[in-house]
């Protein structure tokens, strides 16, 4: 039983990693090489996101569905993006424009602000996605019994 808790332990810092080296990818919208000091900060805020987070979210969709691949999905995507509503919406900006697309004009996210939030949400559930199947691995190691 031990094993299965280090399994755990292990995999929630593999997948911890994992997201902290996508999710600058998923805010930014574009795939490429993450800084190493972006990745750090990033790190330090998805480690300390993940105590109050993702293993509440893990503990009970597990507890209610089992340890399965569908409830490890669904926590790590439930889990991701309901963090990532608070990093991908351009909240209390006065003015925010990129490439000249307004996104948010005095204090009001726009239109096109909110689409550009909603696909970047959807690059964060991909994420979750990604750390769902490699925090399964983890957790599955050992698992599966050969019969005769």
């Amino acid at each position: 039983m031990k094993i299965h808790y280090l399994k755990l332990a292990l995999g929630f810092l593999i997948v911890t990693i994992v997201v902290a080296f996508f999710t600058p990818m998923a805010i930014e919208l574009k795939v490429g090489v993450v800084p190493f000091g972006i990745f750090v900060w990033t790190f330090i805020v998805v480690a300390a996101l993940v105590p109050f987070s993702a293993l509440p979210l893990y503990l009970i969709i597990t507890n209610w569905l089992g340890l399965n691949y569908k409830s490890v999905l669904i926590a790590a995507i439930t889990s991701t993006v309901t963090v990532s509503i608070f990093f991908v919406f351009p909240f209390s900006f006065e003015r925010s424009v990129v490439n000249g697309v307004v996104f948010a004009e005095n204090g009001i996210v726009t239109l096109a602000g909110y689409i550009h939030g909603f696909v970047r949400l959807l690059a964060m559930s991909l994420v979750g996605f990604i750390a769902g199947n490699v925090f399964y691995y983890f957790a599955s190691i050992g698992k599966v019994k050969l019969t005769n």
